[in-house]
């Protein structure tokens, strides 16, 4: 049976930073910090009603047919979307529904959860689908996200985009007058772990790490290809902190963003801190998006 020397002095090396770690005072029961919740976005859960102008996007909405496929943080979208038609004394309602409602013609957010999590081809390969086909009826607009949980260290981030480019030419040709937002991927916390530390002192390599690697270069083609385009920037509303810094981490030289934790309570999924800054910003995307149509 051969042996890695490397992994071998890797092990002893991690053994006895642990060791000596644990020493120091305060360091031995280091987990991860309890962040506080971050403060809802000014207008949004801070106090009575809302902003005219997110009232007007809202208005906008409900007049129009759109198409939303995603998963467990679009729920998350969503249900913060809710919140901010809960706070409207005006009662600004967008009528979301599932897209097997489309068909009938009335204006909604029709929301379908296509694909699977952690096969992210699916998900881009039932947008497509979805968008050739006629039986659906017209949309105004439509967008897709893929979740954190599709990129992991070994994801290839351009093939993965490039099949998404073609994806969006497909239903460009298919329907011409469809407004489409692009999305960047959500992203998970930097762990800052004990363990996860040894880890990086020792050059091992970290899991969650190299995942968020892959989102960022993924989210830098879509940044990138269409930069002229609707882009709900769904990464960079994460990593930004409620004073305006930013979460991110240094790997092989380089800087990527990370989710902030006081936005997330399971290192993934928006709380309701979160959701209060990237539903509101979804919105006025998408109402953008509209009017430039």
């Amino acid at each position: 049976m051969e042996v890695d020397v490397q992994e071998q002095l890797n092990r002893r090396q991690a053994g006895r930073l642990l060791a000596a770690l644990a020493l120091v005072p305060g360091v031995a029961g280091m987990t991860r910090t309890a962040w506080a919740s971050a403060p809802a976005a000014a207008g949004v859960n801070a106090g009575p009603g809302l902003p005219a102008s997110l009232l007007a996007d809202l208005d906008l909405l409900r007049q129009k047919r759109i198409l939303f496929l995603h998963h467990s943080v679009g729920d998350n979208i969503l249900e913060g979307l809710r919140a901010i038609e809960a706070t409207s004394a005006a009662g600004a309602r967008v009528n979301i529904q599932d897209v097997s409602a489309a068909a009938q013609g009335s204006a909604g957010l029709f929301e379908i959860r296509g694909g699977e999590n952690g096969k992210p081809h699916s998900k881009i390969e039932a947008f497509e689908t979805i968008l050739s086909s006629a039986a659906t009826g017209p949309f105004d607009l439509a967008l897709m996200k893929l979740c954190y949980v599709d990129f992991d260290p070994s994801t290839d981030a351009r093939a993965l985009f490039e099949r998404y480019a073609r994806a969006v030419d497909t239903v460009t040709k298919a329907r011409p007058g469809l407004r489409l937002v692009h999305a960047t991927t959500p992203l998970t916390p930097y762990p800052t772990e004990l363990k996860w530390r040894v880890y990086r002192m020792v050059g091992k390599l970290v899991w969650e790490d190299e995942a968020n690697l892959k989102r960022a270069k993924y989210n830098e083609l879509i940044r990138a290809t269409f930069a002229g385009a609707p882009i709900l920037d769904i990464a960079q509303l994460e990593s930004t902190r409620p004073d305006g810094g930013r979460e991110a981490f240094r790997l092989r030289g380089e800087t990527f963003q990370a989710l902030y934790p006081g936005f997330t309570e399971d290192d993934g999924h928006l709380n309701r801190a979160g959701q209060a800054v990237v539903s509101p910003a979804a919105v006025q995307v998408i109402a953008e998006a509209l009017r430039r149509a």
